[in-house]
């Protein structure tokens, strides 16, 4: 089946509940702080609210309170266009979010199941057109990198493997803006420059590195709330960007792309 089949021109937006368990989620960075369940769920409605104001159909699946991290639906799969990759993450306590996420995804993709010792989050993989930026990072082993390349070189894309410094994920600290420009956070913006010469490269200073996950869909840039330096920043270069509230998330070292998964 492909997605075209079922939806025309329509994008999807997969995302998932947040569990009353979301509290108890796994942390590799930060420190534990007390987390407001109703106050992310609110958060969680006005992120949605916002998809479905840009276009999108949002498909919104069930919480499962046995995995407290499962409203982070990004880590679960990686799209490569009418196939996707059900990843086999490296916070093994979530192995078994895949199983929800893989039989929606199934309306409209094939799908391939990566299987240990390989192990790869979706956070970890940066696609930007055809090329795909794959973190090595605690959550995604070589292994993983090179599973992913087989699946995808065949479809054509390049694959390009860089290291994780200072973040969970690689997209915990930089993500794209459009075709020809990243943002980045400072530990690893000179990664960025050595493995994304072609790019023009947005660098954040510490205070603000946490903006730089940003979610571009249709046109429109969305960012975290609370960075203004980094607002500004983005309006002289062009860019009008929507901010949202997620501070209950940040809490839980997530970001606005780890919300959703986005199906073209």
């Amino acid at each position: 089946m492909t997605y075209q089949k079922h939806c025309g021109t329509k994008r999807i937006a997969i995302v998932r509940e947040v569990s009353e368990t979301y509290p108890n989620c796994s942390l590799s960075y930060k420190l534990r702080e007390p987390i407001n369940v109703e106050l992310a769920r609110a958060q969680h409605r006005a992120y949605i609210e916002t998809l479905e104001q840009l276009g999108l159909k949002v498909s919104v699946l069930r919480a499962d309170p046995r995995y407290p991290d499962s409203c982070f639906v990004e880590d679960v799969a990686v799209l490569l266009e009418d196939t996707a990759v059900i990843t086999w993450m490296g916070q093994t306590t979530r192995n078994g979010e895949q199983e929800a996420v893989a039989n929606c995804l199934a309306q409209w993709t094939e799908q391939v199941h990566m299987m240990p010792p390989a192990q790869l989050e979706g956070g970890d993989v940066l696609k930007i057109g055809k090329r795909l930026f794959v973190g090595e990072s605690a959550r995604t082993n070589r292994q993983g990198v090179e599973f992913l390349r087989a699946v995808a070189e065949p479809r054509g894309y390049s694959v390009v493997n860089m290291p994780v410094r200072g973040a969970l994920h690689l997209k915990s600290a930089m993500t794209c803006i459009e075709q020809s420009t990243v943002i980045a956070a400072p530990e690893m913006a000179e990664e960025a420059r050595h493995y994304m010469r072609d790019f023009s490269i947005i660098e954040l200073p510490h205070s603000c590195a946490e903006a730089a996950n940003v979610l571009s869909l249709r046109g429109r840039l969305l960012m975290s709330k609370g960075f203004p330096m980094v607002a500004m920043k983005l309006a002289k270069r062009g860019y009008a960007a929507k901010e949202l509230d997620i501070s209950e998330f940040t809490k839980g070292e997530g970001g606005l792309t780890c919300l959703s998964i986005i199906v073209d």
